[in-house]
């Protein structure tokens, strides 16, 4: 009887239970139906966890656990059927104030901790990563969707079991990404440590729609020291991506957490790149022709804990590499005068650099003042770097990790070449990876030279709506030539080129500068000035920094002000009216 009645007596304790383990990481649990089962079986029917926002952040139909014979309960089997989980909230509302860039960064900035939220995710990850895999809960999952935004992936099938003494994975599903993309996964952790994975995703050929598989075989050794909080991937792991194999190393410790990883390839080839990768994620770079060989090593060091101390390093070493005859990709092209065919979120405008464009500039038409204060805020390291640079990288994620969310990139100006005439506006990791490879192929392979590449930047990037160029710029905002703009009027439109669409937002209502515009202007000329780029005496307080508009965009100012002295006078002589109607 008394056993009969122990299910009845626990479900009030369970209840209890998963609304205090919801809580406790700000979710509302609710379900239709809960069953305690002898001897340690849970089921939960109608499964729903409420953020506080009031957005659902999981709904099951059926949840299932049944708990190990220990103390304290831990799972020993999950099953997880006809679900959808969202990941993570609404993004953070856009504002007019551009994210300063990492040569804009002020050092005082650079101290402030991982955001908390950050901080928790990466523990977490770690505690998980290092959990004994054998003692890992039989996990069962059909019919699951989980989204992020409009991203996600649909889980048709998904198993991790435990035959004999090391642990298998599988699953099939597809992953929502700008298109649906089939996957098949499959895991073998085996009692000596040894393991061996490989992961298949289906793509579609653009042009024939024919599909591809991308396929991923990973195979290595773990030790694990639970003593020190430390799992290792040994030395000697290899990551084959079709016929393309990289070594691998790396090391996840519970303290901080921190994560490190370094890879490498050896003598890889045009051929063999394009045989092991579908042509969507080629993109462009399906039109490159190259002879030759190349080596592919890098690192990465992060202590979440101190974001400062990360360390990421990338290197190629070219074997003979050249661009070959049949090279159908114009790199070359931008040496001399070309038409260049601008990537903007609208579609693509077209701009000839040549003089035959009165509005296109030489570099040395470009008052040294402008061209070094974009310097300074898009890409400080341009004379040394050679397409991109880590130091950058590294600063930008630090900063990312400290924001809790993605606030700036690391792009070089020669990447943003690569992005507005060839790759469009699109985010994706694969667009990211092109723009990469295409800037290294411009500074080394095109051998396109740095002032060129400058004076390129300079007479194409947007300084506002269908504004490109320092020669449509200067027209445009203060009505000369870009050869005698003041300091002032240099460090303003540099501050326009992260986000020149919204140029109207550094403004007053009267059209003055607002006071964080003056103080990053003054940011800038201190950062040339400690580069040697502007004389010391010229760096001004920020509160006497001023422009005056003039050309297309002072006349909107104008505009305004013309309209509001005649409401004004109108109200005057209004008043004026009655005044006199009360006098007689």
């Amino acid at each position: 009887m008394a056993i009969a009645l122990l299910p009845w007596a626990l479900s009030g304790l369970v209840a209890d239970q998963v609304r205090r383990a919801a809580a406790g990481r700000g979710l509302t649990a609710s379900w239709r139906a809960l069953d305690v089962s002898y001897p340690a079986s849970i089921r939960l029917r109608g499964l729903t966890l409420t953020r506080a926002q009031g957005d659902t952040a999981l709904h099951a139909n059926e949840l299932d656990v049944a708990l190990a014979f220990a103390w304290p309960p831990r799972p020993a089997r999950l099953t997880l059927n006809d679900a959808a989980i969202s990941i993570g909230g609404t993004a953070p509302a856009e504002t007019d104030e551009p994210a300063w860039t990492p040569e804009a960064e002020p050092t005082s900035a650079r101290s402030r901790p991982v955001d908390s939220r950050v901080r928790a995710a990466a523990q977490q990850l770690a505690n998980a990563v290092l959990l004994p895999a054998r003692r890992l809960p039989e996990l069962r999952l059909a019919r699951v969707r989980l989204q992020r935004g409009e991203r996600g992936a649909w889980i048709e099938a998904f198993e991790l079991t435990h035959p004999s003494t090391g642990l298998q994975m599988s699953g099939v599903g597809t992953l929502a990404l700008a298109d649906s993309v089939p996957f098949e996964v499959l895991a073998n952790w085996k009692g000596d440590d040894t393991f061996g994975a490989r992961a298949s995703f289906t793509l579609a050929d653009p042009v024939s729609g024919s599909t591809k598989p991308l396929t991923l075989m990973l195979d290595g050794a773990l030790a694990q020291d639970r003593t020190a909080g430390e799992l290792r991937l040994q030395e000697g792991a290899t990551l084959r991506v079709g016929s393309l194999t990289f070594t691998l190393a790396g090391r996840i410790r519970r303290a901080g957490p921190r994560f490190e990883a370094t890879w490498a390839g050896s003598d890889l080839t045009e051929a063999d790149i394009r045989a092991s990768t579908p042509r969507i994620l080629l993109g462009p770079l399906d039109a490159m022709r190259v002879r030759g060989a190349f080596d592919w090593e890098g690192a990465l060091t992060l202590d979440v804990a101190h974001p400062d101390s990360v360390r990421f390093d990338a290197r190629t070493r070219s074997k003979a590499l050249v661009l070959g005859d049949d090279n159908q990709l114009p790199l070359t092209a931008l040496r001399g005068p070309f038409i260049a065919h601008i990537h903007v979120p609208s579609g693509t405008v077209s701009r000839e650099l040549s003089p035959a464009n009165p509005d296109f500039r030489p570099l040395a038409s470009i008052t040294p003042n402008l061209r070094d204060a974009v310097l300074t805020n898009e890409d400080g390291g341009f004379w040394w770097h050679r397409g991109f640079n880590t130091q950058a990288i590294q600063l930008a994620i630090a900063e990312n990790l400290r924001a809790g969310r993605f606030k700036r990139g690391a792009g070089t100006i020669t990447m943003q070449i690569a992005r507005n005439l060839f790759l469009g506006q699109q985010k994706t990791l694969a667009r990211k990876g092109q723009e990469v490879v295409l800037a290294w192929s411009l500074e080394h392979l095109a051998r396109v030279p740095k002032e060129r590449l400058l004076e390129i930047y300079l007479n194409i990037i947007e300084w506002g709506p269908g504004i490109h160029g320092a020669g449509e710029a200067a027209r445009y905002y203060f009505d000369k030539d870009a050869s005698r703009l003041t300091l002032d009027e240099s460090l303003f439109l540099a501050t326009l080129v992260p986000s020149p669409r919204r140029w109207r937002g550094r403004l007053t209502a009267e059209g003055e500068l607002k006071p964080w515009v003056r103080d990053q202007m003054r940011f800038i000329a201190g950062k040339m000035s400690s580069k040697g780029w502007l004389d010391s005496t010229l760096v001004r307080p920020a509160d006497s920094l001023a422009i005056t508009l003039a050309g297309s965009a002072g006349s909107l100012y104008t505009a305004r002000d013309t309209v509001a002295a005649a409401a004004d006078s109108s109200a005057v002589t209004d008043s004026t009216h009655v005044a006199s109607g009360h006098s007689f």
